[in-house]
C-alpha cells in the first residue's frame, strides 16, 4: 500500500485504538500556472484504515515475560535498522533498539526509560520472533505495548501486544 506513495506526499500515521492504524496520505495537485484554486484547495488528502497484529500475553506479578515482536524483513535482502517500544498511547518510546551503523545486531544500541522500566527490560533482536524481555513484571506494567521496527528499504511495521498481569507470584 505504502509503494504508491510518491515523494510529493506526507505519510502520518495516527494512532487508533489497537487494532488499527489510520494512514493518511496527503499529497498536492501540481500547479501548472492554469489553476485559479489557492494551493490550500488543491491539496488531496486519502484516508485508510490499516489492521494492526495484536498478540495478548499474561504474566504473573513478580515473574518474567516475553512481549513479542516480528522483526523479519518483508523485502529479500532488507535490515531492521530501529525498533522502538512505546506503552499504551504514548508518543515517546519506552525502549530502544538501534542498529543504525552496526554490521550485526550483537552490535546494537540499547535504551530504556528508567522511570517506566527501571533497567527491567532487554531486547532480544538475536531471536524469532524478537522480544521485549520484561522482568519482575508488575500491576502497573499491565498496558498495550506497540512495537515499531524501521526497516532500510521497506516500510515500518507496527505490531501490538497486550500485556494483562495476574495477582501475585508465590
Amino acid at each position: 500500500m505504502l509503494s504508491n506513495v510518491r515523494p510529493s506526499e506526507r505519510v502520518v500515521i495516527h494512532s487508533r485504538g489497537e487494532q488499527f492504524v489510520r494512514l493518511t496520505l496527503e499529497s498536492h495537485s501540481p500547479d501548472n500556472g492554469e489553476s485559479q484554486r489557492p494551493p490550500s484547495d488543491r491539496r488531496n488528502l486519502r484516508h485508510f484504515l490499516i489492521p494492526v497484529p495484536v498478540t495478548t500475553v499474561a504474566a504473573v506479578q513478580g515473574s518474567s515475560v516475553d512481549l513479542p515482536c516480528n522483526i523479519s524483513a518483508p523485502i529479500r535482502g532488507d535490515r531492521v535498522k530501529l525498533v522502538l517500544w512505546f506503552k499504551n498511547e504514548s508518543s515517546l518510546p519506552i525502549y530502544t533498539y538501534d542498529v543504525r551503523g552496526k554490521a550485526q545486531f550483537e552490535e546494537a544500541r540499547h535504551w530504556s526509560d528508567d522511570a517506566t522500566l527501571g533497567g527491567r527490560a532487554f531486547f532480544r533482536g538475536d531471536q524469532l520472533p524478537a522480544r521485549l524481555v520484561l522482568d519482575n513484571v508488575r500491576n502497573d506494567d499491565a498496558a498495550v505495548y506497540k512495537c515499531r521496527v524501521d526497516f532500510r528499504k521497506a516500510p515500518t511495521r507496527i505490531s501490538n501486544v497486550v500485556l494483562d498481569v495476574i495477582g501475585e507470584k508465590y
